[in-house]
């Protein structure tokens, strides 16, 4: 009776010191994992806020137009690029790919204006629009 008391209890405390340690390691593992979206959620915002400095610069630039439609195109631009970059900051996947079609029609739409355009302005807008660019990649 002794050998049997004694076995059960050696095998209750193996079980329980067992137990404890898979709770500390899945305790350990969700920490782990909380520090990691900590990190890449600091990363990402790091990022945001230097693609919005970038952006700042870039809108601050803001050419004159000689051209109504130029200075108005690129207004519009500038929103659609801001826009996207909203979009891609929160992750909307199906937003992100509407805006992307859209830059095929805004492609379209610049160079039907550059040829409106002289040759000063039109090499202001596709400067800006180069610049808008850069800030989006």
């Amino acid at each position: 009776m002794k050998k049997l008391v004694l076995a059960v209890t050696v095998l209750g405390l193996f079980a329980f010191s067992a137990c404890k340690s898979e709770k500390e390691k899945v305790v350990d593992n969700v920490n782990s994992a909380q520090s990691t979206i900590e990190e890449t959620t600091d990363k990402a915002v790091e990022q945001t806020q230097e693609t919005a400095k970038d952006m700042s610069k870039v809108l601050a630039e803001l050419p004159t137009f000689a051209s109504p439609e130029a200075s108005t195109f690129a207004k519009k631009y500038t929103d659609y690029v801001s826009e996207l970059q909203a979009v891609a900051a929160s992750g909307d996947q199906a937003k992100l790919n509407e805006l992307t079609a859209k830059a095929v029609e805004f492609q379209k739409e610049m160079q039907g204006i550059t040829q409106k355009l002289s040759a000063d302005d039109a090499k202001k807008l596709s400067d800006f629009v180069v610049q808008l660019q850069k800030t989006i990649q």
